[in-house]
């Protein structure tokens, strides 16, 4: 383990052993599958889940913190009037919300839980939320525990206080419903450091999939959190770490991704299509938390911790940079390229690439997604904005933990290039990547 100011993943003695851990050889003798014990979905998700939590916990302790941000507060609200009116429960509102979720401002809700000791904590939200949700549960659970030494081997033998984590999304991208990482700021640490603490008893207990909760989402919205679950599932797919059960789970999210996300963000009142993405961001969230995220995802953190772009956005920007450049050591690109149309009989491993990009691009296209850094709306970046930050962003992303699992080495240089290639993601250039 490390020290309590630095992530286990920062420390360059441990580094080599996540390195072995990519390989399938380590994967065939450590691979246990996390999940939600049960996903209520359908019409009728939320009345199946205010019966079962009913049921499940007796009088004396129907007490129930719900997580929300200060703009969703009022659903939060209203959630818990429900679960109140129908089964009798008292609740408790934290909304102090944050990006990234602050230390500090997670032991705030841990105060409100030593005074009000709820037996459930409910998450409705995005990724902020659940992050926040997982982190006062593991606060609250654990007061003294080292944010940075938590790794997936780890057990601290949660839920003693606590007996159901339950999470409610009201986007369709993060997945985080079903996975076992938070990502929490260490507010203890000069200067603060963000890090990814993962634990498979972070997975939440409970996923409610209920399109009432997503049906409001804007356009633009929609297509970011699309975007990052298609970079959680096709990012995945593509690492070694893959195994039978995360397969099927990636290359199906794709599959629901292609077909129903251009239909969302058109037509935000297709409640089939918000729906399918629902499941679509759910499947690919139980895929790549039973494998990890894929290098596009240590470039997207970068660039967005700098210049603020929207996670999906950041992330859907650079997964066919990290497909082109992890592509030169692996053919699982050949099964995404299927699931994309692409006629692979009797065509070399580059020219299935090339076609895979170009269908890439296409479906971005479809719904007005941005290709690159360069056309990217919100926030409008310069070339020149964007090559006097890439020496701060290179710093960041290699130091990603995602760079630990990447099928294909990266160095220093190679990730310089990655960011070089995002800000137009010109095909050539992204074969280059391929080649070189």
């Amino acid at each position: 383990m490390t020290d309590k100011d630095h992530a286990w993943y920062e420390d360059p003695a441990v580094e080599y052993l996540y390195l072995a851990s990519s390989t399938k050889n380590m994967r065939g003798y450590h691979a246990p599958i996390v999940n939600p014990k049960i996903t209520f979905t359908g019409t009728n998700s939320f009345i199946d889940f205010a019966n079962f939590i009913g049921s499940y916990f007796g009088p004396e302790d129907k007490r129930l913190l719900i997580v929300v941000d200060k703009e969703l507060r009022q659903l939060g609200e209203r959630t818990g009037r429900r679960l109140s009116e129908m089964k009798g429960f008292d609740f408790k509102i934290f909304d102090n919300v944050l990006s990234d979720a602050p230390k500090n401002t997670l032991m705030d809700g841990v105060k409100i839980c030593e005074e009000f000791q709820p037996k459930a904590i409910i998450a409705i939200g995005g990724g902020s939320t659940m992050d926040t949700a997982k982190g006062i549960f593991l606060l609250y659970e654990k007061p003294n525990v080292n944010l940075n030494n938590l790794i997936i081997p780890s057990y601290l033998g949660l839920r003693k206080k606590i007996d159901l984590l339950i999470a409610i999304p009201t986007t369709s991208g993060t997945g985080s419903e079903a996975t076992t990482t938070s990502v929490i700021t260490d507010t203890d640490r000069v200067p603060p450091k963000k890090t990814a603490v993962t634990l498979y008893e972070l997975c939440p207990d409970i996923a409610v999939l209920h399109y009432d909760f997503v049906k409001s989402m804007p356009p633009e919205l929609t297509a970011g959190t699309g975007m990052d679950a298609l970079s959680h599932a096709l990012g995945a797919y593509m690492l070694t770490m893959s195994n039978v059960y995360t397969d099927m789970h990636n290359s199906k999210a794709i599959e629901l991704i292609l077909e129903y996300l251009p239909r969302a963000v058109k037509r935000g009142d297709d409640m089939e299509a918000r729906e399918k993405m629902l499941l679509a961001a759910y499947i690919a969230g139980v895929g790549f938390s039973n494998v990890v995220t894929s290098f596009d995802h240590g470039l997207g953190h970068s660039f967005g911790a700098i210049f603020h772009a929207h996670h999906g956005a950041a992330v859907g920007i650079f997964l066919p940079t990290a497909v082109a450049f992890q592509a030169k050591i692996s053919n699982r690109f050949i099964d995404i390229a299927q699931l994309f149309g692409v006629d692979i009989k009797e065509k070399n491993k580059d020219v299935i690439l090339k076609e895979l990009l170009e269908k890439l691009q296409i479906f971005a296209r479809s719904f007005e997604f941005p290709l690159c850094v360069r056309e990217l709306k919100h926030p409008k970046i310069s070339y020149e904005a964007y090559m006097k930050e890439i020496n701060q962003m290179v710093n960041y992303a290699y130091k990603d933990v995602t760079r630990l699992f990447s099928t294909r080495r990266i160095t220093v240089s190679h990730v310089r290039r990655l960011f070089e290639v995002g800000y137009e993601n010109k095909i050539e250039d992204l074969l280059d990547l391929y080649y070189h």
